[in-house]
């Protein structure tokens, strides 16, 4: 008998693809279509809906765009870091043009816009959608700009709803994009699920998928929306696992401890880790973490020392006082392999040092590779979902062992 048997089930209620029979209604989700929805009827030209990841962005775009198809012709960029021409030349392809490889970008732009004046003759409007839109360049947004100030006497032509993370918000403060802001009409964010949402979604998704003969001890609804944050996406990584494990013993009642165990199998998992950040960690997590501690310290107070002594210096433009860099490789027992982020946002750098540009931000509780360091800079990798991946340079303040994350993660949780 396999697990869906075993419960009761005809469907997997808890998959992780964005799948509108199993859409909750939550409050949040319910206003934020509201409005967007209002939104897009009326024409009203650049729409923003944020959110953080897992808290059903994606499923929400595609149930918006169902909706204003009929109406209108409809561009979904999934692929945001474009150039503006390669975002010009995607307009033009999904609106059933060719353009080619070769063409500049004025070629480019006429295309649109006669594409757009066919749209206009039909009464038809266009709206370009783009999902993950926080790793837009300003350069990209500003060329969306253009493109929207095409419009007849009567109505606007192209409408815009851009899509993503918390960053985009930080995005959008450059200021070559301040005329793209004050087209701003409409700006709306998901929130995670409360207690009660957590439950109902649960139960929602359960019935769904056949009802199941499933029961729930004291306190479990609480540890799941504790250990989730009530973002639907780790909500239904930690209800499968915690499943399977009840499974495993032949348990149709799901408790504290299968969740407590779901969760220590879930941070030995780094690509699950990586994503979810559920704040649930496993004993041999805690061990780990005491011996990263160790070896940052030593190479912190020991080993880097030494190598300014020693190390080999590196060149850099025309001074005679060239600072020292080191750099070793990860695979060297001398630095701690994973480090968590200690900041709830932390500023990730092209090179060693506040002097580089920034390059993407990391969030607190994520968890990092670390590949090399260059004095109290460590370069890290951090490889999860596709639009969480970013690689550069971290100051070591900023980083920690999971006891320490953990000490931190428990300071800040409301007691009672």
């Amino acid at each position: 008998m396999d697990m869906l048997d075993f419960f009761g089930l005809k469907d997997d209620p808890f998959r992780l693809t964005p799948d509108d029979e199993f859409y909750f209604p939550t409050s949040g989700h319910v206003a934020a279509r509201e409005v967007l929805g209002h939104s897009l009827a009326q024409g009203e030209g650049i729409i923003v809906l944020m959110g953080e990841p897992g808290t059903g962005k994606t499923l929400l775009l595609r149930m918006l765009l169902k909706e204003v198809a009929r109406e209108k012709e409809v561009v979904l960029i999934l692929t945001p870091a474009l150039g503006p021409r390669d975002l010009l030349q995607t307009i033009v392809q999904d609106l059933g043009g060719e353009a080619e490889g070769s063409g500049d970008k004025a070629s480019l732009l006429n295309q649109v816009f006669f594409r757009l004046e066919e749209l206009a003759s039909q009464d038809r409007g266009l709206l370009i959608a783009v999902d993950e839109a926080q790793h837009l360049p300003p350069e990209t947004m500003e060329q969306l700009r253009l493109v929207a100030n095409f419009e007849t006497p009567k109505k606007k032509i192209v409408q815009i709803l851009l899509v993503g993370q918390p960053e985009l918000a930080h995005r959008l403060k450059a200021p070559i994009l301040e005329p793209f802001c004050q087209r701003i009409t409409v700006t709306e964010r998901l929130t995670p699920l409360s207690l009660r949402e957590t439950e109902l979604y649960c139960r929602f998704r359960l019935g769904k998928a056949g009802g199941g003969a499933l029961d729930f001890q004291k306190g479990f609804w609480k540890a799941l929306h504790a250990s989730s944050r009530g973002i639907p996406r780790l909500i239904n990584k930690t209800m499968a696992r915690t499943m399977f494990i009840a499974y495993t013993k032949g348990d149709r009642r799901l408790g504290v401890r299968e969740l407590k165990e779901a969760g220590d199998t879930m941070s030995l998992d780094s690509r699950t880790f990586n994503q979810g950040r559920s704040g649930l960690f496993s004993r041999h997590w805690r061990i780990a973490g005491g011996v990263s501690a160790a070896l940052l310290t030593f190479v912190l107070i020991h080993w880097v020392p030494n190598l300014i002594k020693q190390g080999p210096r590196e060149q850099t433009g025309n001074t005679s006082s060239t600072p020292v860099s080191i750099n070793k490789e990860a695979d060297s027992p001398r630095l701690p392999p994973l480090l968590y982020v200690m900041g709830s946002r932390v500023h990730v750098r092209t090179g060693p040092g506040k002097k580089y540009p920034h390059k993407c931000y990391l969030y607190l509780g994520q968890q990092v590779k670390i590949l090399s360091l260059d004095g109290t800079w460590f370069k890290v990798s951090r490889t999860g979902t596709p639009e969480s991946v970013c690689d550069g340079w971290v100051s070591s303040k900023m980083l920690g062992d999971e006891n320490e994350f953990d000490e931190k993660r428990e300071k800040s949780e409301p007691r009672g």
